[in-house]
């Protein structure tokens, strides 16, 4: 009598194309990506304050924006604001330049 040797797992591991590979984990990326907070415009109005006295009285500022699914956070001085294009050009403690939209700030305040 022959005995037979189960494979076990193998036999349920189906052959996955790098393409199929590449797609499930762009999937997973974008799962884990958050949405974009609702700021309000009462909200507004209190970080355009908050930007127009750090302009005035050259105070730092932190910042948290959001971008492309993710949070960030930045601590500088705004150098310019333009109201054209609506972005704020904030310099941080490596004299790195860091354009941001308006749109994309989800809380500013002013640094102690």
């Amino acid at each position: 009598m022959s005995k037979y040797q189960d494979r076990g797992l193998l036999k349920w591991q189906g052959m996955m194309l790098p393409e199929h590979v590449q797609r499930l984990n762009e999937w997973e990326t974008e799962k884990k990506k958050a949405t974009k907070p609702m700021v309000d415009e009462q909200q507004f109005i209190e970080m355009e304050y908050t930007i127009a006295q750090s302009i005035a009285e050259n105070k730092p500022v932190h910042v948290t924006y959001w971008e492309d699914g993710s949070f960030y956070a930045l601590t500088g001085h705004i150098r310019t604001m333009s109201y054209e294009t609506k972005h704020l050009k904030v310099v941080d403690q490596y004299e790195n330049v860091v354009t941001i939209h308006v749109q994309c700030i989800v809380d500013i305040s002013i640094s102690p």
